[in-house]
């Protein structure tokens, strides 16, 4: 597979969750609405990325607004179940947290014209220091079957998601300055990642239960 047909998969199965989150969403818990919300923050990105790439030969300015906002939305889904998380408003402090190391990050050590791969780097620590401990608390109270959570599958899904790409930045930070060829894998690696992830996310939501017995 090319790297535009696996670009074009991932728009497609991007669209696909979407879809389905959107014609589920009256269904859907408040935190797993705001998963909904970053699938259609996602495709905005793209959408908006390939404009500037065409235009301006750089789109990296998206990526560095998209980055926290990405960041923002996965906290506030934390925060909304993890009880713990929603007592004490901690999802809310990370994400507002995110958006003020993004601007550190664009202002003092990599410019909107270059990727912000140190932000992604941090973003990708807190997303599965979020997940692993929800997926702690999922298996300390759930008395209602943990495969059965769609909460569970969501942790997972970012977890997933987010450890492969973890490692990914992490080896291009150290090898794309004398192995360019590694940048083309990563182009054509993460697309065909990212569609799995939001695969996943569609399949959460076609199979979204009535009702979930919520923690306090």
């Amino acid at each position: 597979m090319t790297s535009s047909g696996s670009y074009a998969m991932y728009l497609g199965v991007i669209l696909f969750a979407f879809i389905v989150g959107v014609f589920r969403f009256s269904r859907l818990q408040n935190g797993a609405k705001m998963i909904v919300v970053l699938l259609g923050c996602t495709l905005l990105s793209e959408y908006v990325a390939d404009l500037l790439s065409v235009k301006y030969r750089n789109n990296m300015v998206v990526y560095h607004v998209y980055a926290p906002l990405h960041l923002f939305l996965v906290a506030v889904y934390f925060n909304q179940s993890i009880p713990s998380f929603r007592r004490r408003h901690v999802g809310w402090y990370i994400g507002a947290a995110g958006f003020i190391v993004a601007l550190i990050n664009s202002m003092f050590l990599q410019s909107t014209s270059e990727l912000n791969s140190y932000y992604l780097l941090f973003a990708g620590f807190v997303i599965i220091s979020m997940s692993l401990y929800a997926f702690y608390k999922i298996l300390e109270n759930d008395n209602t079957g943990t495969w059965n959570n769609p909460h569970f599958w969501i942790s997972f899904i970012l977890l997933f998601f987010w450890s492969i790409t973890y490692l990914n930045w992490s080896v291009y930070q150290m090898l794309s300055k004398s192995v360019l060829e590694y940048m083309a894998l990563v182009g054509f690696a993460l697309p065909i990642i990212s569609a799995i992830t939001y695969f996943g996310f569609g399949l959460v939501f076609l199979f979204y239960p009535k009702t979930i017995k919520v923690e306090r």
